[in-house]
């Protein structure tokens, strides 16, 4: 049997890296950022909605770029942004819609994405109404950047070092 798509089993580990990596900046960011303001969270949005985002943005797209392959860089950071934005962007946000709509009766497609912003938004600051344009925006080029780093790091710990 033929295999049709080669990329499948990559993507299956992206989207578990990826998910897992989210899980784990929650919890990160929920613990430090009582190091970091005196002001709780959710009475200080425009302070926390940047650092929530830093978190959300930065670490779990480098730690994707660890699994970076050697002779596929460009193409694996291609389509690592996709899986990833596809699970972030996507499908967090459409199930967190359904959440806030009701399932599955009363659900019919609209108030998507405003309904999972709306509840994602209690948790993370980023997803709040004036937030979530920059967070989109700006937070999807600082991705990009630092899972390239991340896979730049990666073909630099996999090289063998030279010693005399």
């Amino acid at each position: 049997m033929k295999m049709r798509y080669r990329w499948l089993s990559t993507t299956v580990v992206i989207a578990f890296v990826y998910g897992v990596c989210f899980c784990l900046m929650y919890l990160l960011a929920g613990m430090t950022y009582s190091l970091f303001s005196d002001v709780p969270a959710d009475q200080s949005r425009h302070i926390s909605a940047i650092y929530y985002g830093a978190f959300f943005t930065v670490i779990p797209f480098a730690g994707l770029g660890l699994f970076a392959p050697a002779g596929y860089l460009l193409r694996y950071v291609v389509h690592a942004l996709a899986v990833a934005f596809l699970v972030e962007k996507g499908l967090i946000v459409f199930l967190a819609t359904l959440l806030a709509s009701g399932y599955p009766a009363s659900w019919y497609g609209h108030a998507f994405p405003g309904a999972g912003f709306g509840v994602l938004c209690e948790e993370f600051p980023f997803y709040c109404t004036p937030y979530v344009g920059k967070y989109i925006g700006i937070g999807t080029l600082v991705s990009a950047l630092s899972l390239y780093a991340g896979c730049l790091l990666s073909l630099r710990l996999a090289r063998p070092s030279v010693t005399r």
